[in-house]
């Protein structure tokens, strides 16, 4: 798969994806991690190696193979992402963005 189409599966994935260039310690690529899993782990995938990977190899690569599926509630009932529209996945997405910082508060 291209980086592009590797992208586009991390956000409906539930995978957080940077792309890296060249000057990256270990080489151009992306950094991946699961947003569920209980501690950071991240997964560096080189270029070359991307593109023999398909979307569910992907998948299974950075949640350690770990059978993960996404609930959320949103209007009073829980619900699976997976089977979600991309209209509702992008509102989803859209959802987690912004500052929510209480201003004067401490930290």
């Amino acid at each position: 798969m291209t980086k592009q189409e590797a992208m586009a599966h991390c956000a409906t994935a539930n995978i957080e994806c940077t792309e890296v260039g060249e000057d990256f310690e270990l080489g151009a690529g992306l950094v991946l991690s699961w947003r569920g899993a209980p501690e950071h782990e991240e997964i560096h995938v080189k270029d070359a190696a991307l593109a023999k990977l398909t979307p569910a190899q992907l998948t299974r690569i950075v949640t350690n193979g770990r059978d993960v599926t996404q609930v959320t509630r949103i209007v009073g009932y829980f619900s699976h992402v997976q089977n979600w529209n991309k209209s509702k996945l992008g509102e989803l997405k859209d959802r987690h963005k912004g500052d929510y910082s209480v201003a004067g508060a401490r930290a």
